[in-house]
């Protein structure tokens, strides 16, 4: 005896599956049903930026970092015990290691906050879509710690002032994008004579300015400088040529 098999009987028999009109994924080669175009999109690789981070077409951590800053100096002014808890003190670090990562979220006064916020939202800007975001969080965070260790290992415990006195600020992240931005622009053969002006302006403020922790900004300085080059020079081949073909 002969048996004709109609399409929808055929399908399995060839490890395929009937779809309806409504769900058809139009593929590049023939209709592929839901379920096999979500798997087909989630074995493909997110493309990649020139330094081989996750590509992101906003700044969601920039614009977080600034939130978290700015909504911490609004909790100093109504509660002005967070001050005490939360700034690094060298003679602390041992006991309360956090004050290392959480000094970085607070503010002075209502200036310094400004000119921070302002300096990490030009140069999140920058440096955000190109790191991704894990690398960008990464150099932020590991810079703000650099500050503070700076801090800790450049102070006296003979200087009272320095071994008990407190630090605050976002300045050691600061200066590590700022050094970040230098030598992932110097990697790739761009123009840095910008970016060395600001670094010079900062740095002799930082040493002759008052109240101003040069240790810090030295600390990040030099931690985001080494992570930039760690990421630059890390860069997938693809990545670095297509950078130059932009230049």
């Amino acid at each position: 005896e002969i048996y004709t098999l109609s399409l929808h009987d055929a399908l399995p028999i060839f490890g395929a599956r009937p779809v309806c009109p409504q769900c058809q994924v139009p593929g590049a080669v023939g209709i592929h049903c839901v379920d096999c175009a979500r798997q087909a999109s989630a074995r493909r690789r997110a493309p990649r930026t020139i330094l081989g981070g996750v590509a992101v077409a906003d700044t969601l951590i920039t614009k977080s970092f600034i939130a978290v800053c700015v909504a911490t100096y609004l909790l100093q002014s109504t509660s002005p015990a967070l001050l005490g808890r939360m700034n690094f003190v060298p003679a602390l670090a041992h006991t309360e290691p956090w004050r290392f990562i959480t000094t970085t979220f607070l503010h002075g006064s209502l200036i310094h906050l400004a000119f921070n916020m302002w300096a990490l939202w030009v140069l999140g800007s920058s440096l955000e879509p190109i790191l991704g975001r894990w690398r960008f969080t990464c150099l932020c965070l590991i810079s703000a710690v650099g500050g503070s260790t700076a801090i800790y290992w450049l102070a006296s415990p003979a200087s009272i002032p320095d071994w008990f006195g407190g630090t605050v600020g976002a300045s050691g992240a600061v200066f590590g994008l700022f050094a970040a931005m230098f030598v992932i622009q110097h990697r790739f053969g761009r123009d840095t004579s910008a970016i060395v002006g600001l670094l010079a302006i900062n740095l002799v403020f930082s040493f002759l300015g008052q109240n101003i922790s040069w240790q810090g900004h030295l600390g990040g300085m030099v931690t985001g400088a080494v992570l930039a080059g760690v990421y630059a020079w890390a860069a997938p081949k693809i990545g670095r040529a297509s950078c130059r073909e932009r230049v």
